[in-house]
C-alpha cells in the first residue's frame, strides 16, 4: 500500500517558527467581515508557532494516481484523511485533493502523528520527477510531491455532521443522539466530565487561535467529528474549546457553500507568511459532496 516512488522516505518534522513576513490573510473587499478576517489572521499566526511536517506522498504509483500527481502545482491544497477501517493499516492516512481524488498516503512511519485526528489540511510544496530516475530512463520516471501540514492544529474546515445530529424540522422532536450531544456540551460544570476536562486543558484560550477568553469572546465547546470513508460512518473525536467567534464560524461552515463570507472562512491551514490559499466555494462544495456521500444512512 505504501509502495511507489517515495514510500521509503519518512516525514521530516520541523519546529514551527514565526515568519518574518506579515501578510494579511486573503480578503474579499465586498463581503468579508472584520470578525472573520481577524479570526483567520489569528489562526494562521498560531499555525506559525506549531510544529509542522513536510513529507513526500507515498504510494503515488498505484491506481492511476500518477495522472493526478502530475496535475498538482505548488501551493495546491490537499486533505489528509485518517483511515481507521483500512484493512492493511488502521493507522493509515490518505492524501487526497479537495475534490476527493486519491493521491497516495502519508509515509507509514509518520502515521501515529495523526492518531485521533480528523481531516487535516495541507498544501503542496513541490512536485516533480527525481533527477536520478530521469537520467536512467525518462519514460519510467515517476512523479512525486512534497507536502506541508500541521497535524497538531485544529483545522477550520466543514465538519461531517451525522444526520441524527442535525437540527430537527419544525414540529419534530430532536433525536436521542442530538439530546445526548446537547447534554455533553452543557456538562461543563461536571468536574470529571469530558466538557470540564476540555476546558481545563485549554487553559482559558481558544484552540484554533490561541486568543484568551474574554467577555466579548467567551469560550464555547465545539464537537469535532471524524469521517470513516470505509465504514460510511461519522465518529465524535472530542470536544474542542473555541471562542464564540470561532464557534460561529464552525456553524457558518455547516451552511451551504456560496454565502458571502464562505470562501474566507474556509482557509486551508497555512501559517502567516505562507501562501495565500483560500478554499473556494467550488472546492468546498466538492469536498462536502464527498463527505455527504460517505455518511451512513442513519448518521
Amino acid at each position: 500500500m505504501l509502495g511507489g516512488l517515495h514510500a521509503q522516505r519518512a516525514c521530516q518534522p520541523t519546529a514551527g517558527k514565526a515568519h518574518a513576513s506579515r501578510r494579511s490573510p486573503p480578503t474579499n473587499d465586498t463581503h468579508v467581515s472584520q470578525e472573520i478576517a481577524k479570526l483567520v489572521l489569528n489562526h494562521r499566526t498560531l499555525l506559525s508557532r506549531l510544529p509542522s511536517t513536510r513529507c513526500t506522498i507515498a504510494g503515488v504509483s498505484f491506481e492511476g494516481r500518477q495522472d493526478r500527481v502530475k496535475q498538482l502545482r505548488k501551493n495546491t491544497p490537499v486533505l489528509l484523511v485518517p483511515e481507521p477501517s483500512n484493512v492493511h493499516d488502521s493507522l493509515a492516512v490518505g492524501v487526497q485533493t479537495l475534490a476527493g481524488g486519491r493521491l497516495g498516503f502519508v509515509p507509514r512511519a509518520h502515521n501515529p502523528t495523526f492518531l485521533g485526528r480528523g481531516f487535516t489540511p495541507g498544501f503542496v510544496v513541490s512536485v516533480g520527477q527525481p533527477q536520478s530516475q530521469l537520467l536512467e530512463d525518462e519514460s519510467k520516471a515517476l512523479w512525486g510531491a512534497l507536502i506541508w501540514t500541521s497535524p497538531s492544529a485544529v483545522p477550520l474546515l466543514p465538519q461531517p455532521l451525522p444526520a441524527a445530529l442535525r437540527p430537527p424540522a419544525a414540529g419534530q422532536a430532536p433525536s436521542p443522539e442530538l439530546e445526548q450531544l446537547r447534554r455533553l456540551l452543557a456538562a461543563s460544570g461536571e468536574q470529571d466530565g469530558p466538557a470540564a476536562a476540555a476546558l481545563r486543558a485549554s487553559k482559558g484560550t481558544c484552540e484554533l487561535t490561541a486568543v484568551p477568553a474574554s467577555d466579548e469572546a467567551p469560550l464555547r465547546l465545539v464537537p469535532l467529528w471524524r469521517l470513516d470513508l470505509q465504514k460510511r460512518a461519522v465518529q465524535l473525536l472530542r470536544l474542542c474549546v473555541a471562542t464564540a467567534p470561532v464557534a460561529r464560524a464552525f456553524e457558518f461552515l455547516g451552511m451551504a457553500p456560496g454565502q458571502p463570507d464562505y470562501d474566507q472562512v474556509c482557509v486551508v491551514g497555512v501559517p502567516a507568511g505562507g501562501p495565500n490559499i483560500v478554499v473556494t466555494s467550488e472546492c468546498v462544495r466538492a469536498m462536502m459532496l464527498c463527505v455527504h456521500a460517505a455518511r451512513s444512512p442513519g448518521g
